[in-house]
């Protein structure tokens, strides 16, 4: 598994959040070779690392390399729990609903149907091939990629319906 790396995002090692200047992020990114059994294959995962702007500065400081210990773990939920977080209901001892609420509680909080959309947009999983939307049990499987410090947390995965499943394998032609 590769290094965890800080990386500039759009010519700056630390953004700030636009709606508080005091907070921001830096992004990270790692190269990891996937096994999935028969041959392994080159994934790439980003995330935000996210604190107080003196925060980042500091861990900036700490790593003159760019290179952070750990790794960027795959965490994914079906779409009810990121609706249990949207409506103050979520499990905080489990895992999986921890994440979603560091992840999705920002825009949720609103509570409007045009927040809610905006905040699961981007985690929305997605066939890599055919661009389509994977489901569990007939709901949106929601994927994120959080940082562990640890690097000692292992990925949470949805197994994707059948149909999804075998879309991924075949995908459809047109």
């Amino acid at each position: 598994m590769g290094k965890v790396t800080m990386v500039p995002d759009e010519g700056t090692m630390i953004s700030a959040y636009q709606n508080n200047a005091d907070y921001g992020f830096i992004k990270l990114t790692q190269k990891t070779v996937i096994d999935n059994g028969n041959s392994g294959f080159l994934s790439k995962r980003n995330c935000l690392y996210r604190g107080s702007i003196e925060m980042l500065q500091a861990k900036l400081e700490e790593n003159p390399t760019m290179e952070l210990s750990g790794r960027i773990r795959v965490v994914e939920i079906p779409e009810s729990v990121a609706k249990m977080v949207a409506a103050g209901r979520a499990d905080k001892t489990n895992e999986s609903h921890r994440v979603a609420i560091a992840e999705l509680h920002r825009d949720l909080i609103k509570g409007d149907a045009a927040s809610y959309a905006k905040a699961v947009d981007g985690f929305i999983k997605k066939n890599p091939k055919t661009d389509a939307v994977m489901f569990v049990n007939g709901e949106r499987i929601l994927r994120f990629q959080v940082y562990d410090a640890t690097g000692k947390l292992e990925d949470i995965r949805v197994q994707a319906d059948a149909t999804a499943a075998a879309e991924t394998i075949a995908p459809t032609e047109e």
